[in-house]
């Protein structure tokens, strides 16, 4: 594997070599971690087949309105079930992350306790940052429903109240899913930062918007480019979903699908570990 990280210290890679390097390592992990990427793959696919027997507004609604208390306790066990899932698919993805340094780089490997802690950590920093946010839009929302109605001078609610209000909460959004692009802009290689070294969460954010600075559309467009396959390759599965939405081949194809989507997920953690590990290479052979 040393061949691998002599390529990416050598100098920067091209989008096609980047994807050939992933495709590489990805056979390589497949041998070492068989057992763990099959793992990850069953879940997905679990986590797909379950949410499919409960996915719609209609569907959900059509289980709170039921009296049938089975149901309803069905219900929420699949989405607790689900919940899980997603948390156990997040820490092995972290895992793979981990793993994919180790192998590129044949350094030692770190603890699986010092990969779940560090996990753990991030995860919680996430979801406390996350009710932040979320009492921050309560509050700014309280108050600008408060400041319009005084500045309006009424207090009766009327429809074209109602629409300036709607345009204005539309503002927010906007403004939320601006602040959301940013953010991401801005941290592209934090996560590989933080678990492919033994750095802190500051450290990490800290030498990730240095790595940022010049080197954004090198990890852009990559990604960009597995999203579109990943479209495409779904497309036909999509279709044949609704094709056969009462068929006994549903589950199959849903199936199949998840699959596809899981290996997709790993080749695309590997190809964020290489193209940072690349830049990192680049980086230091600069300085």
């Amino acid at each position: 594997m040393n061949e691998i990280k002599q390529q990416l210290e050598e100098r920067y890679l091209k989008i096609g070599e980047y994807y050939n390097l992933t495709f590489d390592i990805l056979k390589k992990i497949f041998i070492k971690n068989n057992i763990l990427l099959i793992f990850f793959i069953i879940l997905n696919v679990s986590g797909h087949l379950i949410t499919e027997k409960y996915r719609g507004f209609l569907k959900t609604l059509e289980i709170l309105r039921n009296t049938n208390m089975i149901e309803i306790r069905d219900y929420w066990y699949s989405a607790m079930v689900v919940l899980i899932i997603s948390f156990i698919l997040l820490l092995i993805s972290t895992i793979i992350l981990e793993k994919t340094g180790a192998i590129i780089e044949e350094s030692e490997k770190k603890s699986l306790g010092e990969t779940i802690l560090k996990f753990f950590k991030i995860f919680c920093t996430a979801f406390a940052l996350l009710i932040v946010i979320m009492i921050l839009i309560v509050i700014i929302w309280i108050i600008i429903f408060i400041v319009y109605f005084i500045m309006s001078g009424t207090a009766d609610i009327t429809l074209s109240n109602m629409k300036n209000i709607s345009t204005i909460n539309f503002l927010i959004y906007v403004m939320l899913f601006v602040t959301g692009v940013i953010f991401i802009l801005k941290t592209l290689y934090f996560v590989q930062i933080y678990f492919l070294r033994r750095v802190s969460m500051y450290e990490a954010l800290i030498y990730n918007f240095h790595l940022c600075k010049k080197n954004k559309m090198r990890i852009i467009l990559p990604v960009i480019l597995l999203v579109i396959l990943n479209i495409l390759l779904s497309l036909p599965f999509n279709i044949l979903n609704f094709a056969t939405l009462f068929s006994k081949y549903r589950f199959l194809i849903i199936g199949i699908s998840a699959i596809l989507s899981s290996l997709l997920n790993i080749f695309y953690l590997i190809l964020i570990s290489v193209i940072y590990l690349n830049v990192e290479y680049m980086d230091l052979k600069k300085s």
